[in-house]
């Protein structure tokens, strides 16, 4: 390693601490590093501190909303409090498809297509599936029929239905089933 040297006055010079390429005023008080080293306030550390780059053998802030960056100041590891972490970059709110979780967009879980509050608490869902609540199901429970891809309750007096929510299959207790519609009285 190249060992830096600095002079005090016009007629000494003093050795740089091991690390520095090249110093001033006191050998700690580096102004450059030796390779594999970066410069960080006066110093030279073997790996930028939290929060830092390093960037030609020199530690630069991160530029906010990042908290912590790789290769460039913008590319985001992790994000100050507010923002979530999606494709290396700090955004206030997740993509379609994405939930934010401990600061990071997770995606959806299938066959969740887009999520809240968590990757399986659904809101629509991957198609060949029905959104039942937060869940999405192959098929809709009995009491419900399949329509845009959710579940909606079969409408009184059916107990259960077929296409549409008024296609009755069965009847709630009181009606009689009749050409899929429920009568309170048989016709005549």
């Amino acid at each position: 390693r190249a060992l830096g040297y600095y002079s005090v006055g016009a007629k000494k010079c003093h050795q740089c601490n091991r690390n520095c390429r090249s110093c001033s005023l006191a050998p700690g008080n580096c102004t450059s590093c030796n390779d594999g080293f970066y410069l960080h306030n006066n110093k030279c550390l073997s790996k930028c501190l939290n929060g830092y780059v390093g960037i030609s053998k020199v530690c630069q802030k991160c530029t906010s909303p990042c908290e912590n960056c790789v290769s460039t100041k913008t590319t985001c590891t992790s994000c100050i409090s507010g923002y979530y972490l999606h494709a290396n970059k700090c955004i206030t709110s997740c993509p379609e498809k994405y939930v934010g979780i401990n600061k990071v967009c997770q995606p959806c879980q299938a066959p969740c297509e887009k999520c809240i509050s968590n990757q399986m608490t659904c809101t629509s869902c991957n198609s060949g599936y029905y959104l039942y609540g937060n869940k999405c199901l192959l098929s809709c429970p009995d009491g419900y029929i399949g329509i845009n891809k959710i579940c909606q309750p079969c409408q009184s007096p059916c107990e259960n239905c077929v296409s549409t929510q008024t296609k009755c299959t069965t009847c709630k207790s009181g009606y009689n089933l009749l050409g899929n519609i429920c009568y309170s009285k048989c016709p005549s």
